[in-house]
């Protein structure tokens, strides 16, 4: 587990991490209208000076000649969907709101045929110059507060495996995190969804127990599975018959009122 120790400036007393993972750049299905939705995000992050984000793998979609998806199959190479990944995300790195970045297993398949020295997530980190922070990442932002104070909240972060198709199998998946470590936000990728939910929590703070809220998500994804009316479906995911997804990611709303106790929304 990777940890990374950040401090922030709030804006009216708050900070927003929108996660971005399953991209899977190179597909098929990451089509006009995932790339729409994908700058839409990137759009909102540089908008607002309280908001960061965090890549959480998948960014690129690598396939193989042992994937499901073969790489013949891919609507451009990997050296190109490299390229791309600068592109788009080089203005969010140079605004330093990149917290860091993890790897996927569409990253780790490429890794595995070619060997361990080609690794697309840590030459993206390089490249933009981010943290690369392996398979997880335990986050501990610091919000600074006026005067010297600061509140800090806790938020790991994984790829993630498995999941299965069904909702209530990805919710358990995503609330296993929970028995990695403690925190105050749990972020899962990989399941392409988002399922944010919440849940009060008793924890000892200076000798006393203090009710406290915990928060889950899933990391959306940019799959776009529903190709447009007439033309033919020739992804993985309707070969699969998976049902359509919502594109899109999660936002997530620190609470920083310092007359206030630790809030956390989110909203997609």
């Amino acid at each position: 587990m990777y940890q990374l120790n950040v401090t922030v400036k709030p804006v009216e007393n708050c900070v927003y991490l929108v996660p971005l993972g399953d991209i899977h750049y190179g597909s098929w299905e990451f089509t006009e209208y995932s790339q729409e939705k994908l700058q839409g995000y990137i759009n909102w992050i540089m908008a607002h000076d309280n908001a960061y984000t965090f890549l959480m793998g998948d960014i690129l979609n690598c396939s193989t000649i042992t994937s499901p998806g073969k790489p013949y199959q891919e609507k451009v190479d990997s050296s190109s969907q490299f390229i791309w990944a600068m592109n788009t995300f080089s203005p969010l790195a140079e605004a330093n709101k990149i917290l860091g970045i993890i790897k996927g297993n569409h990253e780790e398949q490429l890794e595995k045929s070619v060997g361990s020295k080609l690794n697309r997530s840590k030459e993206i980190a390089v490249a933009l110059g981010i943290p690369y922070c392996g398979v997880d990442a335990y986050v501990m932002m610091n919000i600074q507060l006026p005067g010297t104070a600061k509140r800090t909240y806790y938020i790991y972060l994984a790829h993630g495996s498995g999941g299965g198709r069904k909702r209530g199998s990805k919710i358990n998946r995503l609330s296993d995190m929970e028995l990695i470590c403690d925190a105050d936000v749990y972020v899962c990728g990989h399941m392409h969804d988002v399922l944010p939910y919440r849940k009060d929590k008793w924890s000892p703070v200076k000798g006393r127990l203090v009710r406290r809220k915990v928060a889950f998500t899933i990391s959306g994804s940019f799959l776009d599975y529903a190709p447009p009316p007439n033309e033919p479906a020739e992804g993985y995911g309707a070969q699969k018959m998976y049902e359509p997804i919502c594109v899109g990611a999660p936002r997530i709303r620190l609470e920083c009122d310092p007359k206030r106790q630790k809030d956390i929304h989110i909203s997609i």
